[in-house]
């Protein structure tokens, strides 16, 4: 059985072991800080030094829990930040697992 269904790129993560890839989406985003003056105008829109880059990976087959771990973030590497387990009774398990990463 093949590791993906449709999807091509899995931003170099692995798949877990009984799960085939549905879909993989990943975004980044850069907060930003406002300045306003005594009057409360934003003056203007500062963005902070860190970037957040949150991967999704929507799976069928059920994710194994044991990806969320505890511990620290290091800057640029990712960690398993959710995962979630559906299932009916028609149809086999889905998962979704999110990663989230600093830099």
């Amino acid at each position: 059985m093949p590791a993906t269904i449709g999807a091509t790129n899995t931003s170099g993560y692995t798949v877990p072991t009984g799960c085939v890839l549905k879909k993989a989406a990943v975004k980044s985003s850069i907060g930003t800080v406002k300045y306003r003056s005594a009057a409360g105008v934003t003056i203007a829109n500062i963005p902070t030094k860190i970037v957040t880059t949150t991967h999704t990976l929507d799976l069928v087959g059920v994710a194994p829990l044991t990806a969320v771990t505890a511990g620290v973030f290091t800057s640029g590497t990712a960690k398993a930040t959710s995962i979630r387990v559906s299932e009916t009774a028609e149809g086999v398990p889905e998962s979704t697992v999110t990663l989230t990463a600093f830099a």
